[in-house]
C-alpha cells in the first residue's frame, strides 16, 4: 500500500473535525457552559431542586450558602466557577426549593445564539440582538429594556435574561437567566 501524503491526512482530518459537532453526548445534553434565556445553563434549568442542580453539576458542595431572609432566597455560590445559583425560599426547606435564577459572573458562559459573555462590551448585546444571524434568540428573548435607574450600573433586561453593566467603561459584569414568567 502506497503511504498516505501528509498535506491529504491532514486535510481529511480538518474536515472531519469541523463537520464533527463540537460536544456529542448523551441524547438531548446541553453543554453546561451555554447560558440559554429563560431556562438556565447547560442543563440545569430553572424549576430543578437543589439535589438535582447540585449532582447535574458535577461541581461538588458549593463554597458557600447562605439564605437571604429579606428577598426570601437561598443562595448556592460557587465562587471557582463565577456562578451562584438562587432558589426560591418562602416558607420551604432548602431541599424543596426550586431554582429561580441564575447569576453567572464568569466569561467561560456564553448566552445561546447571541454569544455575549461577562467582560464583553455592553453595546454587544444590542448589536448581537439585531443581527440577522441570532433572529431565533431575538424572537425567544422579546424586546430588551435599559434600566439606567442605579449610579453606576446599567441593567438591560430581556426575556428571561439580565445583563449587568458598568456604566463607566460599558463592560458587562454579570448575567442573570430568570423565568420569563415570574414577577422580577
Amino acid at each position: 500500500m502506497k503511504d498516505i501524503n501528509p498535506l491529504l491526512l491532514f486535510i481529511c482530518l480538518s474536515v472531519i473535525i469541523l463537520i464533527t459537532p463540537a460536544r456529542q453526548g448523551m441524547a438531548g445534553e446541553r453543554p453546561l457552559s451555554i447560558i440559554y434565556a429563560g431556562e438556565g445553563i447547560g442543563n440545569i434549568m430553572l424549576g430543578h431542586r437543589i439535589e438535582d442542580v447540585i449532582k447535574n453539576l458535577g461541581w461538588g458542595n458549593p463554597e458557600e450558602m447562605r439564605k437571604d431572609e429579606k428577598k426570601g432566597e437561598y443562595h448556592l455560590i460557587y465562587k471557582a466557577e463565577g456562578v451562584s445559583f438562587i432558589f426560591q425560599a418562602g416558607k420551604k426547606t432548602l431541599g424543596e426549593s426550586t431554582l429561580q435564577k441564575v447569576h453567572i459572573t464568569s466569561p467561560a458562559f456564553i448566552t445561546a445564539g447571541k454569544g455575549v459573555r461577562v467582560g464583553d462590551k455592553g453595546v454587544d448585546i444590542n448589536k448581537s440582538v439585531s443581527s440577522q444571524q441570532s433572529l431565533t434568540m431575538q424572537n425567544s428573548m422579546g424586546e430588551c429594556t435599559d434600566d439606567d435607574k442605579e449610579k453606576d450600573k446599567r441593567v438591560v433586561v430581556c426575556k428571561g435574561i439580565r445583563f449587568i453593566i458598568n456604566k463607566e467603561n460599558d463592560v458587562i459584569l454579570a448575567i442573570e437567566v430568570f423565568s420569563p414568567y415570574q414577577k422580577q
